[in-house]
């Protein structure tokens, strides 16, 4: 009927609009991605960007983290970032990861405390 075909036409118009809007974040973020990389080329030497990449690899979130810091700074940078400079960061990253992340402290509970409760089996000889 001509109110099914309204129907299914409406929901292919949602349909499209949504796909279109995926399609406009994606481009977004791809542009803001690009952004950051041609930000953090220029501010980087070689060495550096090869140690950023590797430890991509291995712990992406503190990759990211030195990223932003490298990022928020950029402006204030006069010369390059060296690898020796990258790694200091990495240290300082690990370190505030170390201090602020989360501690798990084990407590045993005694349940005798007096000697004379230590249930040793002693009055059963």
């Amino acid at each position: 009927s001509d109110r099914d075909i309204a129907q299914l036409q409406n929901q292919q118009s949602m349909q499209n609009q949504q796909l279109a809007e995926m399609q406009q974040r994606e481009a977004q973020a791809k542009a803001q991605e690009e952004q950051k990389n041609q930000i953090l080329h220029a501010i980087m030497t070689p060495d550096a960007r090869e140690r950023l990449s590797r430890v991509r690899m291995v712990r992406p979130d503190k990759a990211r983290m030195v990223e932003m810091m490298l990022l928020q700074s950029s402006q204030q940078i006069k010369t390059q970032i060296t690898e020796q400079q990258v790694i200091s960061m990495l240290e300082r990253v690990n370190q505030q990861a170390q201090s602020s992340g989360p501690r798990i402290t084990v407590q045993r509970r005694s349940y005798f405390d007096d000697e004379e409760d230590d249930d040793d089996d002693e009055d059963l000889r």
